[in-house]
């Protein structure tokens, strides 16, 4: 994190010179941002000390703005926008607390490699540490979840040109009165920044420690997780090549691939277990970001090696080191000559059987939550957009949607999986819509009561986007009910959320299992009524059946 001011002695660095108009200063930071960095969209939260900037805003041609009055909200509408338009996305807010509500969604974009603009409005730095109304210490609020800062005040004298665009960076600047000093100039931008990412390059370092993994593992187990678009199609080459069993996750775009078809394993992440207690697989290569499944925060637990490949440093484990580029994996895989993997007949026969359990588990216990959910992934339409919730919506999907129709589906899957939290899931979901597509929201209950104020922005949004959002009502958090028996850990509740949709004007349907067909009517709440039990018995029936399976094989 680089600071780019001039240190004064016991203050925040600040860069500050000869009175310079606010005017001048917001149109300088707000040119740079879009002339550097290709900023097209702005997310905005006025309020009176944030005045210059939005003026300064309102004037540019071309731009695309939403207003917001919780920062919250606009933080992570933002951040689905990045996901969206794979370019950087500004959020502009007033002074106060209003800077520190956009702390969560700073750390879901440092953890996801997503490129959030942060500018914040404040009031003179002499004001810092006085008590003085709406002024608390802004620089440094984000800490290490910024990747460059800045603290201006009545100076035209800085560049934001050192920003990589991988992680957020800040843009904080003093605003004395009075706010509006000059008429605002119009702005015009012809051709905004394309801005492309590039894949982190190999090293020699990363070439050994490939090298190392190898010599130890003969036998690996793949998992694939949330791939950029632009390595899935080399990644399911190498896979096939090498012929590794894959358990594939839905963002990784491969989990319905065609071409691995033949290596990859259908009957859920529990299984994983299985593979490793049999000692079927004697090490672990993920390729992409953070897995979902419960597998990999066990392996935490065991010395199995581990081999990450990934856009992002982050290993995802306590121990295993720094996560290998693409670069170094894909030349890796040219240069180097690796007899491919035998195929362990007994693991995918194993597999199959589990599949049959689950298929029959979920034709046995219609109305519970993953048969619900296997329903579900056969009805949505084709090419859709699918954001999955956190928590039990992304792991019941993973689990239970029907590969052999939503191979067909084309879907494009989105999830906040950088820090997995539950917060700013339906304006993440919102920020990612577009037009030419439907766009389907997957969540739970609390996920939704914890964003009410998101659909906020539908009004300003593109009339013909056609957005549809399920709330999986289970009366709480059911991911924790096989996890402690105290019940406060459920947060119970008999909401139901008919209200909320007409207090936004969306329309509403309540359903306990799917239709036929759907027709829906767009924008939609769709409150999928789910009793718990029919859940609890499912998952006590497959574990049950998967037991004696067991019992059967001699195998544990």
């Amino acid at each position: 994190m680089n600071i780019k001011s001039n240190k004064r002695k016991n203050q925040w660095p600040l860069t500050s010179s000869a009175c310079v108009g606010n005017i001048e200063l917001s149109e300088k930071i707000i040119s740079q941002v879009i002339n550097i960095h290709g900023v097209k969209t702005f997310c905005i939260c006025p309020g009176g000390r944030s005045a210059p900037l939005v003026s300064v805003i309102s004037h540019v041609k071309g731009l695309e703005v939403f207003s917001f009055f919780d920062e919250r909200s606009a933080g992570f509408f933002a951040l689905g926008r990045c996901k969206r338009d794979k370019r950087p996305c500004a959020v502009v807010t007033t002074s106060g607390t209003a800077v520190a509500e956009l702390l969560p969604s700073v750390i879901e974009a440092y953890y996801s490699h997503l490129p959030l603009v942060l500018v914040t409005a404040d009031r003179p730095s002499s004001y810092r540490k006085t008590g003085a109304p709406q002024s608390i210490e802004q620089p440094g609020i984000f800490s290490h979840y910024v990747e460059e800062q800045w603290d201006l005040e009545k100076n035209l004298e800085f560049d934001l040109s050192s920003w990589k665009g991988s992680t957020p960076c800040h843009i904080n600047v003093c605003f004395d009165e009075p706010l509006i000093n000059k008429e605002v100039n119009k702005l015009s931008f012809s051709s905004i920044k394309e801005v492309k990412k590039k894949l982190n390059s190999s090293s020699p370092k990363e070439e050994q420690q490939i090298k190392s993994f190898f010599h130890k593992v003969k036998n690996p187990l793949c998992i694939l997780t949330e791939l950029p678009d632009e390595v899935r199609e080399n990644t399911e080459n190498i896979l096939y090549l090498f012929r590794w069993p894959v358990y594939a996750e839905a963002l990784s775009g491969l989990r319905e691939s065609e071409k691995l078809n033949s290596l990859l394993l259908k009957s859920g992440s529990d299984f994983l277990n299985w593979i490793i207690s049999n000692q079927k697989a004697d090490g672990i290569i993920r390729i992409g970001r953070r897995p979902s499944a419960r597998f990999w925060r066990d392996l935490e637990k065991n010395h199995l090696p581990v081999l990450s490949v990934s856009d992002q440093i982050y290993s995802g484990l306590s121990r295993g080191g720094p996560a290998l580029s693409f670069d170094s994996f894909f030349q890796w895989s040219k240069d180097f000559i690796l007899s491919q993997s035998h195929i362990d007949g007994e693991l995918f026969t194993e597999d199959k059987k589990r599949v049959e359990q689950l298929q029959k588990t979920l034709e046995g216990c219609p109305f519970s939550e993953p048969s619900l959910i296997r329903e579900f992934s056969r009805k949505i339409p084709d090419h859709s957009l699918l954001f999955l919730g956190n928590s039990l919506p992304i792991r019941e999907w993973d689990l239970a949607a029907d590969y052999g129709v939503v191979k067909n589906k084309q879907l494009k899957y989105l999830a906040n999986r950088g820090a997995n939290g539950i917060d700013g899931l339906l304006s993440t979901f919102f920020g990612a819509c577009k037009p030419d597509r439907q766009n389907w929201c997957l969540i739970g209950d609390l996920s939704c009561l914890y964003d009410l104020s998101a659909p906020w922005v539908l009004q300003q949004m593109n009339k013909s986007v056609q957005c549809f959002i399920v709330v999986i009502n289970n009366s709480g958090g059911q991911i924790f009910s096989s996890m402690f028996s105290d019940p406060l850990f459920l947060n119970s509740h008999n909401l139901q959320f008919k209200q909320w949709a007409a207090m936004w004007n969306l329309n509403y349907y309540c359903v306990t299992q799917w239709p036929e067909t759907f027709s829906f009517s767009s924008p939609a709440i769709i409150e999928l009524k789910v009793n718990p039990t029919y859940t609890k018995q499912f998952h006590s029936l497959l574990k049950a059946k998967t037991l004696l399976s067991k019992e059967k094989t001699g195998l544990d």
